[in-house]
């Protein structure tokens, strides 16, 4: 992640962050925490807004790329399963 860019301000709301620097994507994740069971891992639960956040460098320009799981902006996902998710642009 580009530190003061779009997706470094954004990330700021979010509770969990992966960064995979080598690829130059990150995913951010919220939760909904009117749904959120404390008896059950969180990490597991269908409670999550995800986003995957890529940023490629081309000639001195970056160009960051936001796309939803499965197309979804809701809280609709289980952040343990952030990788299994196909991502695409917001259709809802």
């Amino acid at each position: 992640m580009i530190y003061n860019s779009a997706a470094d301000i954004d990330a700021i709301g979010y509770d969990k962050i992966i960064e995979i620097p080598a690829s130059g994507i990150t995913y951010l994740m919220r939760i909904d925490t009117k749904r959120y069971n404390p008896s059950t891992d969180a990490l597991s639960q269908p409670i999550w807004q995800i986003k995957k956040i890529t940023e490629t460098t081309v000639g001195g320009t970056t160009t960051t790329l936001i796309q939803y799981a499965n197309g979804r902006n809701g809280y609709h996902f289980v952040a343990a399963n952030y990788a299994s998710y196909t991502y695409k642009f917001r259709e809802d």
